[in-house]
């Protein structure tokens, strides 16, 4: 970096480079500014997707930063459905992160920040701490665990779940990414261990939990009565046919439930009571757009599901902040200034599967750059087919482990398995990753359901890499092995395939657009 620019980031509003890596960007920033005068950096993103990248890379830049990240719903305004367990999870972790200010850098999508949230009493209040020799009345932890919005059932899976057996008490708290068992010696705690929720059975020992509430809401008698008075100022018509009012009067959640939030207090909080109003802020992408399109996008689903009787619904201006308001409210803080430095973005790396060899382009790129390069790949398998191109271009290279490798190395060129899936230019050096390398390859979003043991670290992404002979793994129809391309003409004009081969002779054909659904068979 030039000293001008240097000197132009120790000023008060110092600067922010847009056109290199954000990630690298905001651990410099905090480093440099923030973290000798004991403040944090709260990030608002257009999408939700930026959020999880830059979480994702900052662990892997900066490991010893406290990353929160208060994850979205993942559901549609007013979807009769509830977000997944654990991300009411990680959600609640989040707040409670935020309420003790226990964080370096706070990742927030605008669609999350957008809606009034729980008051920051609640999820103080419903927080708990046990230890080992504590004495405590199982009875009245049971039932303050049901109060807490958790499940009792015969075995724990998931988080916000609890069984008794006898003396032992198995418990997934909320925000936790392993479960728990106690185990009580009359009524004082004996042993805490965390253990493996397929085998049930315990894994190491742990001194003390951290219980979180199980929901965002009360559910409790306190909880109820404050929804049923809210319900009824809000809503008129007979409530004996109203589903929410019936549901929680019974103390019964309810499938979208969430979307009724507000009338489970007296008064609700927005992200801005979470947040110190000392720290700095930064916005990434164009957040204004992106929340007058989220704003737009409920009122538009308000008005296609306001007229169920049987299911009314709050309006928009109950759950979400306007946006006005909100811009208001980020203006009062102090921001980091944006800038753009011209530098070369753009890669010409691109594989050619017609050219020997055929990362000819990047040995070119590599050969004329005096800067040294880090090659990312998105696994450990992915890195292995990548070592295996730059071989057979006789490119040297060194494999590393970490971003810490890379830094303390004088090797040229370095290659790892990263988060990263966008290369840039940097004053030291120069970031390629596979999106730069296979420009054509388009990346599939990871199924939760996908089948375990399909690992896509391993998936294909140019012909190049397969040889006749190949076993391979199709995502449905298992192991076969590769034998070559064929064309063939279903109607639509010839189209290419690869050609698998199975047992008994079967054989099957894979469209090359569907590359992504095969991957290497590991020996």
């Amino acid at each position: 970096m030039a000293t001008s620019q240097k000197k132009n980031l120790l000023k008060k509003g110092f600067m922010f480079e847009t056109n290199t890596s954000h990630s690298i960007e905001i651990g410099r920033v905090f480093y440099s500014h923030l973290k000798d005068k004991k403040k944090s950096l709260n990030i608002f993103t257009a999408n939700v997707f930026d959020a999880i990248s830059l979480k994702e890379e900052l662990i892997w830049f900066y490991p010893e930063l406290r990353i929160n990240h208060l994850p979205d719903w993942e559901t549609l305004p007013y979807d009769q459905i509830s977000p997944h367990p654990e991300l009411t999870s990680e959600r609640l972790l989040a707040l409670y992160q935020m309420t003790q200010n226990e964080f370096d850098i706070n990742l927030l999508p605008i669609t999350t920040a957008l809606h009034f949230l729980p008051p920051k009493s609640y999820i103080e209040k419903f927080s708990f701490d046990f230890k080992v020799k504590q004495e405590v009345d199982i009875e009245a932890f049971k039932t303050r665990l049901i109060e807490n919005g958790y499940f009792n059932v015969d075995k724990v899976l998931s988080p916000g779940e609890f069984a008794i057996r006898g003396s032992i008490i198995d418990i997934y708290p909320m925000g936790s990414i392993v479960p728990y068992r106690i185990d009580f010696f009359g009524n004082e705690i004996d042993t805490i261990r965390t253990f493996d929720v397929d085998t049930q059975r315990g894994l190491y020992p742990t001194n003390k939990i951290k219980l979180l509430p199980a929901r965002e809401f009360p559910i409790d008698s306190d909880g109820v009565s404050q929804f049923r008075e809210n319900y009824r100022e809000k809503f008129n018509g007979d409530l004996s046919k109203s589903k929410p009012y019936k549901n929680i009067s019974k103390g019964t959640p309810f499938a979208g439930i969430e979307w009724y939030l507000p009338l489970f207090f007296e008064n609700t909080n927005t992200i801005f009571d979470y947040i110190n109003p000392s720290d700095l802020t930064l916005q990434l992408g164009d957040v204004h757009k992106a929340a007058i399109d989220y704003q737009s996008e409920a009122q538009s689903r308000f008005r296609l599901y306001a007229y169920d009787p049987e299911r009314p619904i709050l309006e928009t201006t109950d759950l979400l902040l306007p946006t006005d308001q909100f811009f208001k409210k980020i203006n009062q803080s102090e921001q980091i200034k944006k800038t753009k430095i011209s530098t070369p973005t753009q890669f010409d790396v691109a594989i050619d599967r017609d050219e020997l060899p055929p990362l000819r382009k990047l040995k070119q790129f590599i050969g004329k750059s005096k800067k040294r390069i880090l090659i990312c790949t998105d696994g450990l398998g992915r890195r292995e087919s990548i070592a295996e191109l730059l071989k057979q271009s006789d490119q040297n290279f060194k494999e590393i482990e970490t971003w810490q490798d890379f830094t303390l190395s004088d090797q040229k060129v370095c290659l790892i398995s990263s988060p990263l899936h966008k290369g840039f230019f940097h004053d030291e050096f120069i970031v390629i990753t596979e999106n730069e390398i296979f420009p054509n390859f388009v990346k599939q979003i990871k199924k939760k359901n996908r089948n375990k043991s399909f690992n896509e670290d391993g998936i294909v992404k140019d012909l190049t890499e397969l040889n006749v002979g190949d076993p391979v793994v199709h995502e449905l129809h298992g192991v076969g092995r590769y034998q070559g391309l064929v064309d063939l003409d279903y109607g639509d004009g010839m189209t290419e395939f690869l050609l698998l081969h199975y047992e008994r002779d079967d054989k099957l054909y894979v469209p090359v657009s569907n590359l992504f659904l095969v991957l290497f068979q590991s020996l």
